[in-house]
């Protein structure tokens, strides 16, 4: 049998966001059980720690936004796989047979504080990024964020920008990629994925890749590791990079798609 203990607080009207918040995170979850859920609200109105601003160099700016949320999507499945178990038993394993790309910057592609300041709030943008699988949806985060937040900063369109690339990529079967100001460099998949290097898809691939020659691009193969590099012209400033990147890409992409013409 339930017991419900009744609760006063003052009127609405004088209580300070977070705790209308608490209040209202207790409302939604009653359900036995809910104490993970009710910490994880309470966590995001607390603010998950200065985990994403520019502030002493951050997470994300000293390992990279794709390290950065790689290791945050892989320490939330292990604590459902593991330590919450019962709460989550309909959480499917990691089986690896998917390929994450990864995409290595050192450039200021991140939410700076100065536009949405809730870090619990960037958190979630974040989250949503990384788990994009189309163009369209990232264009429908984009116009979320100009609806909510206003004009998108340099920094979150050169973020846009890498994860434009970084969707590239996954259509090109590419597992990673390393941009800065001077050159991109695009990571083959190793040799062992015989299914990659065997079809017309790669085939594709190196033919317009050595038609770019004169444009400085050439290939670099080590004994495990098959890679492009795309140089610029000098070095370059952020936002010229990542266009850069995106049309090199966008042109690989292009000519994969489409076999050539006889004649």
């Amino acid at each position: 049998m339930y017991r419900h203990l009744p609760t006063f607080t003052p009127p609405v009207s004088v209580l300070a966001k977070p705790t209308l918040q608490r209040l209202q995170a207790l409302q939604e979850f009653t359900e036995l059980g809910s104490g993970l859920n009710l910490a994880m609200r309470d966590l995001e109105i607390r603010g998950a720690g200065n985990l994403l601003g520019s502030e002493q160099s951050g997470f994300i700016e000293m390992m990279g936004f794709e390290t950065y949320t790689r290791l945050l999507d892989e320490a939330v499945h292990e604590l459902k796989q593991e330590e919450f178990r019962d709460l989550f038993p309909e959480e499917p394993p990691r089986t690896g047979t998917g390929r994450d790309v990864v995409v290595e910057t050192e450039l200021e592609a991140f939410i700076p504080g100065t536009y949405i300041a809730h870090e619990a709030e960037r958190l979630t943008i974040y989250r949503r990024l990384y788990g994009l699988t189309s163009r369209e949806q990232l264009e429908e985060v984009g116009n979320e964020l100009r609806d909510r937040f206003g004009r998108i900063p340099p920094q979150v369109e050169a973020l846009f920008g890498v994860m434009r690339m970084k969707l590239l990529a996954a259509g090109l079967g590419l597992p990673k990629l390393h941009l800065d100001t001077e050159r991109l460099e695009v990571h083959f998949p190793p040799q062992t994925d015989t299914q990659f290097y065997e079809g017309e898809h790669f085939q594709r691939l190196m033919t317009r890749i050595s038609q770019q020659h004169g444009k400085g691009v050439r290939l670099l193969q080590t004994e495990n590791l098959l890679k492009a590099i795309f140089p610029f012209k000098g070095s370059v400033d952020t936002a010229l990079a990542v266009n850069a990147g995106i049309e090199f890409l966008s042109d690989l992409a292009t000519t994969a798609a489409v076999p050539p013409t006889a004649g």
